[in-house]
C-alpha cells in the first residue's frame, strides 16, 4: 500500500490526513481532499495512480534475491541479510541474519518456513520465533531450491551435479544422488559445472543446464534421467548423442493445470515453450529474456531483459498480456505474490511491487479455463528511471512559510517553494554522498544549519 504503516496506525485517517497526498483525478483526491480540514499537498506530479503499488528502497543494501508468498515477502541482500515485508502493507516487520550474500531464498506455503541460501550454507527459519531452525553445510554452491510434503522435505540441486534432500523435521540429509552417474555421454559433463538448475515439485522434474548444452530433465521419484531436451525438437530421442550448443540464459517450470510447461530462454532473444508430457516444443517467440518467474497458479509467465523491460505472458498460449518499459537496467530477480496478483522485481537498492489489473483477469481465467483470449489493447506503463532521483533524509521550513530546505542523501541542501513544491535551487553541499541527517532554521539570526551523518556542520 502507498500508506499502509499510516492507516494500519491510524484507520481514520483516511478521511483527512491521507487524500491530500493522492494524484487529483483519483476518489480519495476528489471526495476527501478539498475539504477544510484537511491539508494542502503541493507538487505532485502524477495526475491518477499508476500500476506500481509500492517501491521500497534501502541505499545501505544491495538486494540478491527475492521470495513471496501469499502473507508476505522476503528479500535477500548482498551483506547477508534477509528483509521480511507484510505483503499487504508492503511494511518491514523484521530482519533475519544469513551471515553471507544470499543467493536465494524460498518461502513454505504455510508462510511460517523460509528457506536462505549462500554460496556455503542453507539456514532454514522459522519464521514464528525468527530464528534458524537448521544450518546445513553447502559445498557448492547452490542453484535452486524446493519445498515439498507439506515444507517437511528440502530438496536443493548444486553446482557438484547433485540433488540433496534434508528432512526438516530431524535435519537429516536423507538423499545425496549424482546425476551424473551411469549416464552415458555424461563425460564431459565432469569437467564442467552446471550452471543454473529448476526444480517442479509437480511434476517431480529437475531441469538443469550446462553452457553450450542441451537440457537434461532428471526424474526426481526414480533417480533416472527422464529427457534430454534439445532447441529445435523438444525431446531428444537419443540421450546418449552428442548435445548441441544451445546458450540456454535461464528457464522456469508451470504450476497448477500448467505444470506440464517449460519455458527456456536463449542467449539470441528466443524464449521457447517445451510440453514434457509430450516431449515437443509448443511455442517459439522473441522476449531477450535473461530472468523468467511464473505466478503461483501457473497462469502468467513474467520476463526481464538486460534494459529493464519486464513483459507478462500467459504461459500456455504465449501471448503478450502486458508490459513494463524501463530504461533502468540490473533487475537481479521476479516473483509474483502468493495469490498470484501482484508482481515484484527487485534491481539494485530497489524492490517494487506491481498491481497491474491484467493480473487479476488471469487469475479469473485459470479458475474458469473455458476460453483462452489475448487481450485486445496491449496495456503497458513506463517506469521512471531512478539513477537520478535522490533521496531527501532531512527537512526544515523557513518562518515566511514560502520556501522550506531539504537535505538529501547525496549531501546537498536544497531550496523549496512551498507553493509550487518544486526545487527553487541548490544552496550548498557537503562531501559529496555524506548524508544530510538534520536541518535547523534559527528565525532571530536567519540563518540555516545542517549536520551530515560523519558529525560535520554546515
Amino acid at each position: 500500500m502507498k500508506f499502509g504503516q499510516n492507516l494500519a496506525a491510524c484507520p481514520s485517517s483516511i478521511f483527512t490526513l491521507i487524500p491530500p497526498f493522492c494524484p487529483p483525478a483519483t476518489a480519495p483526491r476528489k471526495q476527501f481532499g478539498t475539504t477544510a480540514c484537511t491539508i494542502t499537498v503541493s507538487g505532485l506530479r502524477a495526475e491518477t495512480w499508476d500500476d506500481c503499488l509500492s517501491t521500497i528502497v534501502d541505499t545501505r543494501e544491495q538486494y540478491s534475491s527475492l521470495a513471496s508468498s501469499k502473507t508476505l515477502f522476503a528479500i535477500g541482500t548482498f551483506s547477508g541479510k534477509v528483509i521480511l515485508y507484510k505483503q499487504s502493507t508492503c511494511q518491514e516487520f523484521g530482519t533475519l541474519q544469513h551471515e553471507e550474500p544470499v543467493r536465494l531464498s524460498k518461502l513454505g506455503d504455510s508462510a511460517k518456513v523460509l528457506v536462505s541460501a549462500g554460496s556455503k550454507r542453507l539456514r532454514v527459519w522459522d519464521l514464528a520465533s525468527k530464528v534458524y531452525t537448521w544450518d546445513f553445510d553447502a559445498p557448492q554452491q547452490c542453484m535452486s531450491l524446493a519445498l515439498t510434503d507439506r515444507d517437511q522435505l528440502l530438496l536443493g540441486s548444486l553446482k557438484d551435479h547433485r540433488i540433496r534432500i534434508w528432512d526438516l523435521n530431524t535435519g537429516y540429509l536423507t538423499e545425496d544422488v549424482d546425476w551424473t552417474q551411469g549416464l552415458e555421454g555424461m563425460t564431459k559433463h565432469l569437467y564442467r559445472r552446471p550452471i543454473m538448475a529448476a526444480f517442479s515439485v509437480d511434476t517431480d522434474l529437475l531441469a538443469i543446464i550446462y553452457k553450450g548444452q542441451d537440457m537434461l530433465l532428471w526424474d526426481l521419484e526414480n533417480d533416472s534421467l527422464h529427457d534430454t531436451y534439445s532447441r529445435e525438437s523438444g525431446a531428444v530421442a537419443n540421450p546418449g548423442s552428442p548435445y548441441g550448443s544451445s546458450g540456454v540464459r535461464c528457464l522456469i517450470f508451470g504450476a497448477g493445470a500448467n505444470a506440464n510447461l517449460l519455458a527456456s530462454a536463449y542467449g539470441d532473444g528466443e524464449l521457447v515453450l517445451f510440453d514434457t508430457y509430450t516431449g515437443l516444443v509448443k511455442k517459439r517467440i522473441v522476449a531477450f529474456a535473461h530472468i523468467l518467474a511464473r505466478s503461483a497458479d501457473g497462469s502468467t509467465l513474467a520476463s526481464a531483459d538486460p534494459s529493464g523491460k519486464i513483459q507478462l505472458f500467459n504461459f500456455r498460449t504465449m501471448s503478450l498480456l502486458y508490459r513494463i518499459n524501463s530504461v533502468e537496467p540490473g533487475i537481479q530477480e521476479l516473483g509474483f505474490s502468493g495469490d498470484s496478483l501482484r508482481l515484484l522485481d527487485i534491481r539494485g537498492s530497489h524492490c517494487r511491487v506491481w498491481e497491474p489489473t491484467v493480473l487479476v483477469g488471469q487469475n479469473a481465467e485459470e479458475e474458469s479455463r473455458d476460453t483462452v483470449t489475448a487481450p485486445s489493447t496491449l496495456r503497458e506503463t513506463v517506469l521512471e528511471p531512478s539513477e537520478d532521483i535522490v533521496l531527501i533524509t532531512s527537512v526544515t521550513y523557513h518562518s515566511s512559510g514560502e520556501v522550506f530546505l531539504c537535505g538529501k542523501e547525496d549531501g546537498s541542501v536544497n531550496l523549496y517553494e512551498v507553493k509550487s513544491g518544486l526545487q527553487a535551487r541548490k544552496l550548498f553541499s557537503h562531501a559529496h554522498g555524506i548524508v544530510i541527517v538534520s536541518l535547523n532554521f534559527e528565525e532571530a539570526s536567519h540563518t540555516f544549519s545542517s549536520i551530515d551523518s560523519c558529525g560535520r556542520i554546515g
